[in-house]
């Protein structure tokens, strides 16, 4: 049974561990290979317009959807192995989020309910630390960031604020594999089953489709 998040620190901070030829290919494989839109759906509570600051992607230029791609597949298991989460636990979304320079993200919740957490992978080589991490701020006042760096992932409780920075770079985007409002209490019986994009929200909010 997976712990819930009374239970958990409300930020882990974890390398996955992959080969470094999967790494190699991580960086140019979800740099390059994907649809992006702008605008794409809304975010929960007062930041009501939080993802018209970024660029999302639910589908490769194949149009699968990401969350049926053997390669996010094989990265949720191992997110799963390494944060103890049981790999059938319900997952509520699977997208790609996109930033490109100084398109810094507002802050914001992804949900009021409990033993919801939401953890974002980072899989792009950023050796020369262009790309930003991920900041939250906690109920004292407090922030903290964690780093990007490829092959790392970050689990946090759904409910603290947070957002997502961009990069100083010209040339490539800011990119995290997102899965978010996962029900520490809940399970699936198939791998990622009832998982949506972001096209699927309850809005129903889809933007044109814009190729990088």
């Amino acid at each position: 049974m997976n712990k819930l998040n009374d239970e958990l620190p409300p930020v882990q901070y974890e390398q996955l561990n992959h080969t470094a030829e999967d790494k190699e290919f991580f960086g140019e494989y979800f740099q390059r290979n994907f649809f992006w839109q702008y605008g794409a759906g809304q975010s929960f509570g007062e930041s009501s317009l939080a993802h018209k600051n970024y660029f999302i992607s639910d589908y490769d230029t194949n149009f699968t959807p990401i969350k049926m791609l053997p390669i996010v597949g094989r990265i949720w298991v191992k997110i799963a192995d390494t944060f103890q989460i049981d790999p059938l636990t319900k997952v509520g979304r699977c997208y790609l989020l996109g930033q490109t320079k100084d398109m810094d993200g507002p802050w914001h919740p992804d949900t009021d309910e409990d033993n919801v957490r939401t953890i974002v992978y980072y899989p792009c080589n950023n050796r020369r630390q262009h790309h930003q991490g991920t900041s939250f701020r906690f109920d004292d006042g407090e922030e903290e960031t964690t780093p990007y760096w490829q092959d790392h992932a970050v689990s946090f409780d759904g409910r603290l604020i947070h957002r997502g920075l961009s990069t100083t770079s010209n040339d490539n985007m800011r990119v995290a594999l997102v899965f978010q409002c996962i029900h520490l209490d809940l399970k699936t019986r198939f791998m990622l089953d009832e998982t949506c994009g972001n096209d699927d929200r309850l809005d129903n909010i889809i933007s044109k489709m814009v190729p990088r």
